[in-house]
């Protein structure tokens, strides 16, 4: 029976933990709601290089060590808030 309060307290800590450790949505500043182009040319783009432009253009700085090194062609057509 000791069981059931330690696997019961696991469970409740470990939602905590997700609830804690998600992020947040971005703040109400107005730079992020500045339009962004997002487009390639036909040949493509690094992933990571695309990531960095989005994040400069608002003035952040992105950390894209976790994002692959592949290249990507892609257009979100009209430029789009950053929101």
């Amino acid at each position: 029976m000791k069981r059931v309060p330690v696997f019961l307290t696991f469970i409740l800590l470990m939602g905590f933990s997700l609830v804690w450790g998600a992020s947040n949505p971005l703040p109400e500043e107005s730079r992020f709601d500045q339009p962004v182009e997002f487009k390639t040319g036909a040949e493509g783009e690094s992933l990571r290089a695309m990531v960095a432009a989005l994040a400069k253009a608002i003035d952040l700085t992105a950390v894209v060590d976790d994002v692959p090194d592949t290249n990507i062609v892609y257009d979100i057509g009209d430029p789009k808030p950053f929101r």
